[in-house]
């Protein structure tokens, strides 16, 4: 079992992470066990680690799971610091997050948390701060989802997450702008041409934006609908929506119905 871990980058395998002051990035999945059960915290946190299975990816992709599915790491804290652990992943029906005393799962809670993709958020995915203990511990998270999970972790100090948000929101905000700046502008040509070919464009620069902030978290901002069985239909239901209007929209403006009828029969 691996030891160790570096204060920047990836993890290099299933093991402790020693965390100091120094710690600002971690790309930390590959630290983690996993096991698929239905059981609670005390059930498995009173499993060997042996049970686990370990992961090999730094973005894992676990695909649909019919029951929960817990991830346990050990941790070590050398010295007191602000950090915090983030789920990469804004589409979870509900997750849950556990930080216990010492290195043999049957400690004190010192640390929990939950979250679902209907909660509102400061930031588009989940986070959950760790807490300072002398010695080992153990962080569980246990994770439900309709959806395939995919799992990026990381660990953050709370400065550099704070630089890092920034520039993301920026990056975002700059992108959903220029979708909207780019809507309004194909509706206005569309009005004054009556060519249905921008009208469909418009639909599809809308339909992208919005199945975009659905995928990156961002649409609690723009849609808080809740349950998260409403959130989860939006992805689907707006990826169709853009492929149509994409499809109309290269029928009308490539004149492919002029050209081409057999092509133009696959649209209908």
């Amino acid at each position: 079992m691996s030891v160790g871990c570096h204060q920047t980058g990836g993890f290099s395998g299933a093991g402790p992470l020693y965390l100091d002051g120094s710690t600002s990035y971690i790309r930390a999945a590959r630290a983690f066990r996993y096991i698929e059960l239905n059981a609670d915290l005390q059930q498995v946190s009173a499993l060997p680690l042996s049970r686990f299975q370990p992961i090999s990816s730094n973005y894992p992709n676990f695909g649909i799971v019919e029951g929960p599915l817990w991830l346990v790491t050990e941790i070590n804290f050398e010295n007191d610091a602000d950090l915090l652990l983030e789920v990469g992943n804004a589409r979870i029906a509900d997750i849950q997050f556990f930080q216990l005393e010492g290195a043999t799962g049957s400690g004190t809670v010192i640390a929990s948390g939950r979250g679902s993709e209907s909660d509102i958020r400061g930031h588009p995915f989940f986070r959950f701060p760790l807490k300072y203990s002398a010695g080992a511990g153990r962080l569980y998270l246990r994770i439900a989802s309709d959806d395939a999970i995919t799992l990026p972790l990381y660990i953050w100090s709370s400065s550099r997450l704070a630089q890092i948000d920034a520039l993301r929101h920026f990056a975002f905000g700059a992108f959903f702008g220029l979708m909207v700046s780019l809507s309004i502008y194909n509706f206005f040509i569309f009005l004054s041409t009556r060519d249905r070919a921008y009208l469909y464009y418009t639909v599809y620069i809308l339909g992208f934006a919005v199945f975009l902030s659905v995928i990156y978290g961002y649409q609690s901002y723009f849609f808080p609908i809740q349950p998260y069985k409403y959130q989860g239909l939006m992805a689907p239901a707006f990826s169709l929506i853009t492929s149509a209007a994409a499809l109309q929209f290269s029928l009308g403006f490539l004149l492919i119905r002029k050209y081409s009828t057999s092509l133009s029969r696959i649209g209908l």
